[in-house]
């Protein structure tokens, strides 16, 4: 039997007006990932929040842990890749799982995510990635070197980091992970199947939907929210709703 995965969350709740998206993920967490051990990394949350971050780590028999000053997400992911010797997960706080996931295995992936296709929203490009919102690092120490053989040629790379960029007044974003993901060789990037898919749903923006307020699909995002609010299972399915939001968009959502 493989070994099973340590899964991290890191979670930063700015407003208890988005608390319910920072919690939704301990209501199935143990339906996810019934065995593996969890930690839970709060990034300077608000002392309300944290308190019922807290109490749901304790609850769901995770470990609870609070960093001393607030890190953008891509320096948390690359933090402990570069530190796991073992397999690892990262979690957000805004996902549901309906089925086990913690055997899944992905033979020579280096990462391993749901596939989101490059796609225009708005006016801007947003390139392909594996979304961070539950990824896997199967092998850290040979991701790590081939992070390494990557930046000695190319030093000023960051492999993890967003950035949005310019070309003749056109905008292209990178979202965290995008430049890693176009790096690595396509035989070490592995694209959740419709099996995996079904085991979970994501609620985009869950812990900051407020952020997103005057996005060309904030409506669309703001009623799934509410209907998640009354009751967390009415999320189920929604990645085919959200497929559809990329196709519908697509600049074209092909998997390589």
């Amino acid at each position: 039997m493989n070994r099973l995965p340590t899964v991290y969350i890191l979670t930063c709740c700015q407003s208890l007006d988005t608390l319910y998206g920072s919690l939704l993920t301990f209501k199935t967490l143990r339906v996810g990932f019934p065995n593996a051990t969890v930690h839970v990394v709060d990034n300077c949350s608000i002392p309300a929040a944290r308190s019922a971050i807290r109490k749901c780590a304790k609850d769901t028999g995770s470990f609870f842990h609070e960093l001393p000053r607030r890190i953008r997400h891509a320096e948390f992911l690359e933090r402990e890749i570069l530190d796991a010797r073992e397999g690892i997960v990262f979690l957000d706080p805004d996902l549901c799982f309906w089925e086990s996931c913690e055997s899944w295995e992905f033979d020579n992936a280096l990462l391993a995510g749901r596939f989101i296709p490059e796609h225009a929203s708005g006016a801007t490009t947003v390139k392909k990635r594996l979304h961070t919102s539950f990824l896997w690092a199967p092998n850290p120490p040979k991701l790590r070197a081939e992070i390494e053989y990557t930046l000695h040629k190319y030093p000023q790379w960051t492999p993890f980091q967003h950035a949005l960029l310019f070309e003749d007044g056109a905008p292209t974003f990178w979202d965290t992970g995008a430049s890693l993901y176009g790096a690595l060789d396509a035989t070490y990037l592995t694209p959740f199947l419709v099996d995996e898919l079904n085991s979970y749903d994501h609620l985009f923006c869950g812990s900051h939907l407020p952020l997103k307020k005057g996005a060309d699909f904030f409506d669309a995002l703001s009623e799934k929210h509410n209907e998640v609010k009354k009751d967390y299972r009415s999320l189920r399915g929604a990645w085919r709703e959200q497929e559809k939001y990329f196709r519908d968009n697509k600049l074209q959502a092909v998997q390589r």
